[in-house]
């Protein structure tokens, strides 16, 4: 054995040929660029996959803030929510995405859940973030009015439905 991966061999002679063939070279380039668009499309296919089912509130109007992360530094510590994924407390996970909820007047929030594990209370922490419209997306205010269980209020131009 020579320390080649198989197939490693094949791809070395495709090289010097083509190093020796212009025409060849290019086709080589041409199948490469093709092969990274293909691995682009699946991971596009795989994103469109995880968001079925997923509610962005009224007309998708929330659906810039995926992929959002909101990070505030309050009471000594550095809170970061990433609407549609999890909020953390320093390094601290405060919970997980787990739906947008719509109040009696059409107030949307999102409710983490599963967060670390609370030693206080014994059982994982939590948060409800409170949408509110705003002109510019920015994360206001932690509170905490039970032990391990968190309101956040963000303001946000996509709260803004009518």
């Amino acid at each position: 054995d020579d320390g080649e991966a198989e197939g490693d061999g094949d791809e070395d002679a495709r090289g010097r040929v083509a190093a020796r063939d212009p025409e060849l070279a290019a086709a080589k380039e041409a199948v490469d660029g093709l092969q990274a668009d293909l691995r682009a499309i699946k991971n596009a296919k795989q994103d469109v996959k995880q968001l079925e089912g997923v509610d962005f509130g009224p007309d998708d109007a929330l659906f810039p803030l995926r992929g959002r992360v909101l990070e505030k530094h309050l009471g000594g510590y550095t809170w970061k929510v990433a609407p549609y994924k999890d909020a953390k407390q320093d390094g601290t996970l405060v919970g997980r995405f787990k739906s947008l909820n719509r109040g009696p007047a059409g107030e949307l929030s999102m409710a983490f859940d599963r967060g670390a594990h609370c030693h206080v209370t014994q059982q994982p922490r939590d948060m409800v973030v409170r949408l509110r419209c705003g002109g510019e997306e920015a994360l206001l205010s932690v509170e905490e009015p039970e032990v391990c269980s968190y309101v956040a209020v963000v303001v946000t131009p996509a709260a803004c439905v009518p």
